[in-house]
């Protein structure tokens, strides 16, 4: 090891944090925890107090600075011998408990940093000298606007407060319009719009003739202290193009890329350059009307703007984010595509989206919650129409299992592309809207059956399956019993099925008072008779926990049975489903089987 700690790794400091956290015990002064930059400091050492490494002054300075306990940074020199570099601590907390708790920041990283943000922020006063227009930067909590590269403007370098730039900017113009326009502008600035664009008939920049129209254009941003404020520009409209261009890049709420553009970008990504590996989610606010109905527009504006926040901060340089619908946000992701990273991505949105509303959700007890629905590009489709498509099937999945959860779109266990293509262009549920009512799901299916373009009983079955969100459903018919058709998301093997089956071939033919019984309901194989105790073994052996038999006949009159079956799972079936189960049934007497 370097007898200078942390000059070995003195490019890593430039990149990473700086200021690192340590605690040491009150009465030896040695080291009780910290991360490895921090015990590199004093040589990997954990016996020896921290003052050891210390020269006289410092040893002072700290003893000082732990008795006034006041939060001041002090400098102190540390190291070996006579190789001791400067460092700055600060005490953040002497406890009771025995600890002292401090910050360490080595002097020469500080410097390093500063001359590294200062070659930044040259460059950038270079790329706005070459930009036609004024920039501003607005601090809410001052009322204060600083200018740049301002100097042959009407407002001039430097800072100056907001009732002055309104004063400089409506003395500018002329027209009453224009005056209501630039009034706009500062309604914008004092309620910290997350993005606003305004086009005043006027050359608010300076006296030139050649120019008629100025727009003012800014977007609220947070700070890493966590302060808001609105970073913008002033510039000339030269061409209606221009203006269009730029009226179409953010969605004004929430800050975000808007449809037309997030779609673009996606276009972009895989129809043209096909880039592999490229994963598009569908995010929808569960709820979200409630949230509006019960604590208004304004509040659930703020919703939607936080939404987004945890959305873009959580992708962050994996992907873009946009909002493309009223409580719905896209999301192209591009690194870390494959489905244990795509969980975990879902999984800290979810929850973060909790912490920010831990009580608005479907009631006041629980949290926020979103249903995502997510496809993979070129696993899933081989371009942007059908990947939405599945994304958007995916998310309707989602919200009729029950909200709050995500579908990663699975070849395996979900419908065919064309399956789904079907569905949609026949007018099914995923034309319907996302927060659908159970018999939402019966009037569709109705309407499909009395149109002109009647479903086949596989593409009804599959459907009513989806819309309750049914393990699997079956359709038995004749005698001896043959099984027609089976839908559903977690499906028997066919072994299962035909044990199954011949599970209720036997029972049917059987004598008792079950086996009569026109709309059997069986939460918990455990609760049948003492009588059927073999079925229970064949039951528990092909995982069938809970199932629905419900008598019908088709149209020629044979005897059929529909039956729904939870798989791996105890289920308490819902009792306000069952009327329509029976009208199902009732739909599948007008097919012949």
């Amino acid at each position: 090891m370097s007898d200078d700690p942390g000059h070995e790794g003195e490019k890593e400091y430039m990149r990473n944090s700086d200021f690192h956290s340590l605690i040491i015990s009150a009465a030896d002064k040695r080291f009780l925890s910290g991360d490895a930059t921090t015990l590199q400091y004093f040589y990997d050492d954990l016996f020896a107090p921290i003052t050891s490494y210390m020269d006289e002054e410092s040893r002072k300075s700290f003893e000082n600075a732990v008795k006034e306990n006041s939060g001041a940074w002090f400098p102190v020199r540390i190291g070996r011998d006579e190789k001791k570099a400067l460092f700055y601590l600060k005490v953040t907390e002497v406890s009771s408990d025995g600890f002292i708790r401090l910050i360490i920041t080595r002097v020469e990283n500080i410097v390093l940093s500063h001359l590294g943000q200062t070659r930044v922020l040259e460059a950038h006063e270079g790329m706005i000298g070459l930009c036609d227009g004024v920039f501003f930067d607005y601090d809410p909590d001052k009322l204060k606007v600083t200018f740049y590269n301002a100097s042959t403007s009407i407002y001039g370098e430097g800072v100056r407060p907001v009732d002055e730039m309104e004063r400089s900017m409506t003395g500018a113009v002329t027209s009453e319009e224009a005056k209501e326009q630039v009034k706009r502008v500062f309604v914008h600035l004092r309620t910290k719009s997350a993005h606003f664009i305004e086009t005043v008939d006027s050359n608010l920049i300076n006296d030139s003739k050649s120019f008629r129209k100025t727009v003012v254009e800014g977007a609220l941003i947070t700070y890493s202290d966590g302060k808001e404020g609105i970073i913008g520009t002033i510039h000339f409209q030269k061409t209606s193009s221009s203006r269009q261009k730029i009226g179409t890049s953010l969605d004004p709420l929430t800050g975000l890329l808007n449809k037309a553009d997030i779609t673009e970008y996606a276009v972009e990504l895989i129809d043209e350059r096909r880039r592999s590996d490229t994963a598009i989610a569908i995010v929808d606010v569960d709820f979200f009307k409630k949230v509006n109905d019960s604590y208004g527009h304004q509040y659930g504006d703020e919703v939607l703007r936080r939404t987004a926040a945890v959305l873009r901060d959580t992708v962050g340089t994996d992907g873009k984010v946009g909002r493309i619908g009223g409580d719905e946000f896209l999301m192209i992701l591009t690194n870390n595509t494959g489905e244990p990273s795509l969980r975990e991505l879902f999984r800290t949105i979810r929850g973060n989206i909790g912490i920010q509303f831990p009580s608005i959700g479907g009631d006041s007890m629980n949290p926020l919650t979103l249903s995502i629905g997510c496809a993979v590009y070129p696993t899933d489709a081989e371009n942007y129409d059908d990947l939405f498509m599945l994304a958007d099937y995916c998310l309707y999945l989602a919200k009729y299992k029950g909200r709050n959860r995500y579908v990663i779109y699975t070849p395996e266990k979900h419908p065919a592309l064309e399956e789904v293509r079907t569905q949609k262009e026949a007018g099914g549920l995923m034309s319907s809207g996302r927060e659908v009512h159970p018999s939402d799901v019966i009037v569709s299916l109705v309407d499909r059956v009395m149109s002109e373009r009647r479903p086949s009983p596989e593409d009804l079955l599959r459907e009513f399956a989806t819309g309750f969100a049914l393990d699997e459903v079956t359709i038995l018919c004749g005698d001896p019993i043959k099984q027609k058709f089976a839908a559903g998301e977690n499906q028997l093997t066919d072994m299962a099925r035909k044990r199954l089956r011949d599970l209720y071939q036997k029972n049917i033919n059987a004598e008792d008072s079950l086996s009569k019984n026109e709309f059997l309901v069986v939460n918990q194989i455990e609760s049948l008779p003492a009588s059927h105790s073999d079925s229970v073994k064949i039951l528990r052996e092909v995982e069938v926990l809970s199932f629905v038999v419900i008598r019908f006949r088709d149209v020629e009159q044979k005897p059929c049975y529909l039956a729904f079956t939870s798989v791996g799972k105890k289920v308490q079936w819902n009792q306000s489903h069952f009327k329509y189960y029976r009208v199902f049934t009732h739909l599948l007497e007008m097919y012949s089987f």
